[in-house]
């Protein structure tokens, strides 16, 4: 009788989970802080699935990791139990979207942070940090330079990188000035708007820019109407999870990441979150063979991490 009974619990647990989440009664407004760009791409996007975020199922309609993101978090917050009728509030860049969050301003960043974010002073206690959307090691990138850059693509190691070429990066992109070090590469400038990392490199004050791959067929991309190419066969990880931000001096802030927990246990169960990363490009299969110039390093920290989530020995 008591297995009938444990059987039916988890049959019922099972079938809760498959459900929609239930919305009269609980609907909320979300606004987020989102960079002007990311939002009109956003609109764009929902405008071919009746404006309506939790009708996309297929993520390759999205044209960028944040804004994957963005679609996720609005989704795992239905499926944790509320409705949310999404506003935003525009920012200048990613310091000034996360600021706005730990303000109240917004109750929720538009796209997903590394850990180190959450443990800064001025965030520490002014936001919740959700489990993670991209796990130790998932997320990898490549040197991108324009594809007519002579003798670029043709660099073999770290060590040569650094010595023949100057490298470009956002202000705020600290694991990558971090990762990069690292591995030798420190001939890098850091400027603060993404929209001039296009017009440093094109004057020749800069070469390249490590970028999340592609999801076209040549890895290629386009920045500032230039086409731009990896480096062939080399690749590095960031050595970071990333989480999405949820504001806790906000009055609607707690309710809303329980919420977004919630939804975000179901989509990893259920695969979805692995699923939109790779529809995206994202997560890209192509480049799975490349020489993950950092693989010891996260090779050790995946040895660490596996070894704190070990259940403790009954004393």
């Amino acid at each position: 009788m008591k297995s009938l009974f444990t059987a039916f619990a988890a049959l019922i647990c099972l079938c809760s989970m498959s459900l929609p989440a239930p919305a009269a009664g609980q609907t909320v407004d979300l606004s987020v802080s989102i960079h002007p760009a990311n939002r009109e791409l956003y609109r764009k996007a929902i405008a071919q699935h009746g404006h309506n975020p939790h009708q996309i199922t297929d993520y390759g309609v999205l044209e960028r990791r944040s804004l994957v993101e963005l679609v996720l978090s609005i989704q795992a917050v239905a499926l944790g139990g509320l409705e949310p009728r999404v506003t935003f509030l525009t920012t200048p860049n990613v310091g000034r979207e996360t600021l706005e969050v730990a303000r109240g301003n917004a109750l929720m960043a538009s796209q997903a942070y590394n850990s180190a974010t959450f443990e800064a002073p001025e965030y520490r206690s002014s936001v919740f940090m959700s489990a993670p959307v991209i796990r130790l090691g998932e997320f990898e990138k490549g040197f991108y330079g324009p594809v007519d850059r002579r003798g670029f693509h043709c660099v073999e190691s770290a060590e040569e990188l650094n010595r023949d070429w100057v490298g470009v990066i956002g202000l705020h992109w600290n694991q990558d000035a971090q990762t990069l070090k690292r591995l030798g590469v420190e001939n890098i400038i850091r400027i603060p708007l993404f929209e001039a990392i296009p017009d440093m490199i094109q004057s020749g004050r800069a070469d390249y820019v490590p970028l999340s791959f592609s999801k076209r067929e040549d890895l290629t991309l386009t920045l500032g109407g230039k086409d731009y190419a990896p480096i062939p066969g080399l690749k590095f990880a960031l050595l970071e999870t990333r989480h999405l931000m949820v504001s806790r001096t906000h009055p609607d802030g707690e309710r809303v990441f329980r919420a977004l927990q919630r939804g975000l246990a179901i989509m990893r169960q259920r695969g979805t979150i692995v699923r939109a990363y790779t529809e995206c490009g994202f997560f890209q299969p192509r480049v799975a063979d490349w020489t993950l110039l950092n693989k010891a390093r996260l090779e050790e920290l995946q040895t660490r991490q596996s070894r704190r989530d070990l259940p403790s020995s009954p004393k």
